[in-house]
């Protein structure tokens, strides 16, 4: 068993990283946060099918909740190209939650 708290890659992606490092292992084989928010998301909070999730992050926690079957928007990747978050690049590609087009209902940061 695998645990991290670094929600920046889906468990596929990784199995995928522990195999170019000649581990063996399977997404049960891995629990990460992006995972454990999806899960929390669908399981415990029976989330709204007709919502989407702001997502403040990277690929990771995107792909996790679509495997879920929830839907996403946000920050993971800025109109330039490359993620949003990173501290260097805060205050030209930082969250305005004034400019959201999308009425969140709950709000998680993670």
């Amino acid at each position: 068993m695998f645990v991290t708290n670094n929600s920046t890659l889906s468990r596929a992606n990784y199995v995928k990283k522990f195999q170019k490092l000649g581990i063996e292992a399977t997404e049960k084989d891995i629990f990460s946060s992006a995972f454990a928010t999806a899960v929390y998301l669908r399981n415990i909070l029976d989330f709204p099918k007709d919502k989407r999730v702001y997502v403040i992050g990277e690929s990771g926690i995107v792909d996790e909740l679509k495997a879920v079957g929830i839907e996403s928007t946000g920050a993971s990747v800025s109109e330039l190209g490359h993620p949003c978050f990173f501290w260097g690049r805060w205050t030209r590609d930082r969250l305005r939650l004034r400019d959201l087009q999308y009425p969140l209902s709950r709000t998680f940061f993670g």
